[in-house]
């Protein structure tokens, strides 16, 4: 009863406060996902320190099963180099002992010289021996001294096996050799040797065999070297079923039971029961002589592991569950709090406030919101503001141009000159002049998308300059080198005109003639420059560098972002356009007159309107 009185209450109180609607939803959904998880993990426990027991034994098995085929690759490669000594050593195996001369003594010398520089330069070979097809010693070889017996073994099995190969390698498991014999005090030790047929070269029978030999001891300290768990117990077996390595000597009946339970072809992973004991067992066979690594472990070692995550397991649910109730409580609380916040500053924004702000505290997904929140208002602010000025740019450029175009001067002179061009006959010329004059009135007033291509703008400064140049009496000439690449990137309608005008109004002020202006367009990597020199007067050095400065600000910090039309205008409109990498940049020309250098990116069929 008391259990349900409080369930109701805290109903009662989740359809009023977000508090607790949000406490209960954080511990329904993350206590009971995580006490079912606990049961769950348990149950699966021993499933998964199974598995990671197989993938951890069969990386293993694998390192251990390549460090002794690394060992048997040894003996492999350095019996293959028999071949640049084979006429030597088969002179060795094909003649009697007792015909001594000076060609026999020659061959052992040579024979000698090769074993002593195997031998003593690797220490996983430690005896070169040669036995003729009569089982004879003909030479020997031992690191440890050994001299070669002097009996026969023409029916041991392993000569005769290696006969039949022919030339194929033959691996013999530890063994202790017979046909060498210990001196006083001297061990015989066991073993392992690979065995590889010489032929003649006359008719290709077999002469003897050749024999590499490594100490078992030296061969297994690899294998040895490897850490394993406590219980895990390696042996490997060869071809006839005999161990030849095993770490733990108290195993070998085990080992030999779970070893007749993996049949011909033996599986790579299996469980095996022996004398009612269970055991995770791996095996793997050798590349090189198809012996076989056996791996086993007591599944009851895995189980204990389990146990201990049980107790792991509890413990935690424990912990975790009153942590869940602290967090709850604490995340509800804080997670309204904001909400809250946000909330009010979203009505404010609704009802016009563009200056508002919430409080960024700490850096989790909320704060992110309350940041984003923060961001979105300042970029309102931002677009409102650019859209603005770009907006009055675009009109105050139209008007400013058009303004300096059609004032009383401009027109008096133009029609000026039309005048004297009729009175003198010229009326063609009088006609291009005026067509002129209506496609540049046409072009500062085109509706449709502020951007146009380069060659576009470049004809309406040719028109316009046309006209100047003809106002002017030829006082200065204009010569334009662009490149075709860029003529179909776009720029912003009106960009080159107001500068050329403003050549044309300083820096041949105090010139009658010799003026020129060069436009000149390259291709850059990354954009395109369009560069205006001309050889007036120039600009003075403190003025230079004053107006770079001013030029090179951000569009968001230039001073003169509302000058009248000229370079602050272009290169204001340039940057809120193309970005503030871009714009105009004045230098001295060579000449001595000024060089405004404009950078745009290249980019094609900007669809901004007006």
């Amino acid at each position: 009863m008391f259990l349900a009185s409080v369930f109701k209450r805290l109903l009662h109180l989740a359809k009023s406060s977000l508090s607790i609607k949000l406490f209960l939803l954080y511990v329904v959904t993350i206590t009971i996902p995580v006490i079912a998880f606990s049961l769950i993990s348990y149950s699966e426990s021993s499933k998964v320190i199974e598995k990671n027991f197989i993938a951890y034994q069969v990386s293993l098995n694998h390192q251990l099963i390549e460090a002794i085929d690394r060992k048997l690759d040894i003996l492999l490669s350095q019996s293959n180099s028999t071949y640049y000594l084979l006429e030597n050593v088969q002179y060795a195996l094909k003649e009697p002992a007792y015909q001594y001369s000076d060609k026999y003594f020659e061959v052992y010398a040579r024979i000698n010289s090769y074993a002593l520089s195997i031998v003593q330069g690797n220490k996983n070979i430690n005896g070169i021996t040669l036995i003729d097809v009569d089982g004879n010693v003909k030479y020997h070889l031992d690191s440890r001294s050994i001299v070669a017996s002097s009996a026969s073994f023409k029916e041991a099995s392993w000569l005769t096996a290696a006969i039949e190969l022919k030339g194929s390698p033959y691996f013999r498991g530890p063994h202790i050799r017979d046909y060498v014999s210990a001196g006083a005090g001297t061990a015989n030790a066991e073993t392992i040797s690979l065995s590889r047929a010489i032929k003649s070269q006359d008719n290709q029978s077999v002469l003897g065999v050749i024999i590499f030999e490594v100490e078992a001891d030296v061969f297994w300290n690899d294998i040895r070297g490897f850490e394993l768990e406590s219980d895990n117990t390696i042996s490997v077996f060869d071809n006839t079923g005999r161990i030849i390595y095993l770490n733990k000597d108290d195993k070998q009946e085990a080992m030999r039971a779970v070893y007749g339970q993996l049949g011909q072809s033996g599986p790579d992973f299996i469980k095996v029961h022996v004398q009612d004991v269970e055991f995770q067992v791996h095996s793997i066979e050798s590349s090189i002589t198809g012996w076989t690594l056996l791996s086993i472990l007591p599944t009851s070692v895995l189980h204990e592991q389990s146990h201990f995550i049980k107790n792991i397991n509890v413990t935690l649910l424990v912990i975790i569950v009153f942590a869940i109730f602290a967090i709850s409580v604490f995340l509800s609380i804080s997670l309204t709090r904001i909400l809250k916040v946000l909330q009010r500053a979203f009505k404010s924004l609704k009802e016009g406030d563009l200056n508002i702000h919430v409080p960024v505290k700490g850096t989790d997904e909320l704060a992110q919101i309350a940041t984003g929140f923060n961001d979105m208002v300042k970029g309102m602010n931002l677009v409102i503001r650019d859209k603005f000025q770009a907006d009055l740019m675009k009109k105050q450029a139209q008007l400013e141009s058009l303004e300096s175009q059609i004032n009383p001067h401009f027109l008096y002179n133009t029609l000026s000159l039309v005048k004297d061009e009729v009175s003198h006959g010229n009326s063609m010329k009088s006609a291009l002049i005026i067509q002129q004059l209506s496609d540049i009135f046409r072009y500062s007033l085109a509706k449709g998308s502020h951007f146009v291509k380069i060659s576009e703008e470049l004809n309406h400064a040719q028109k316009y300059l046309s006209i100047m140049h003809e106002r002017y009496g030829g006082k200065f000439t204009v010569h334009f080198e662009i490149e075709p690449n860029i003529l179909d990137v776009d720029i912003p309608r009106l960009t080159i005109q107001p500068i050329v005008e403003n050549i044309i109004k300083h820096s041949f002020d105090e010139m009658t003639s010799g003026g020129i202006i060069r436009i000149l367009g390259k291709m850059t990597a990354w954009g395109c420059n369009l560069y205006i020199i001309d050889n007036g007067i120039g600009i003075e050095s403190s003025r230079l560098v004053a107006m770079n400065a001013e030029l090179g600000k951000n569009y968001e910090t230039n001073d003169k972002i509302n000058e009248k039309i000229g370079i602050y205008n272009v290169n204001s409109r340039l940057k809120l356009y193309f970005g503030n990498d871009y714009g105009l940049q004045l230098t001295r020309s060579i000449d001595g007159g000024t060089t405004v250098k404009i950078s745009l990116p290249i980019r094609m069929n900007q669809e901004e309107t007006e």
